[in-house]
């Protein structure tokens, strides 16, 4: 049996100014946002229904205060680094 593995490909900008991490899933494509909770987004294709990205506010208060931080299953933040 074989193993199909798939690398994401994530990019991530942080805005300092206003603490907002945006995290882009994949290639760039039409989406719609809807707030999963407080301060949370979260992008979703239009075609696909996949997300395409998730933002949030406050990031790193949250990080500093040990806040948790719900994201979907499947995106890992422990790799940014800002």
């Amino acid at each position: 049996m074989s193993t199909l593995t798939t690398t994401i490909k994530y990019n991530y900008n942080y805005d300092s100014e206003d603490d907002i991490l945006y995290l882009s899933i994949g290639e760039p494509e039409p989406s719609i946002t809807k707030e999963i909770e407080e301060g949370i987004f979260v992008r979703k294709s239009i075609k696909t229904k996949r997300i395409t990205g998730i933002t949030i506010l406050d990031y790193k208060f949250r990080k500093k205060n040990k806040m948790k931080i719900n994201v979907p299953e499947g995106i890992n933040l422990d790799n940014i680094k800002l």
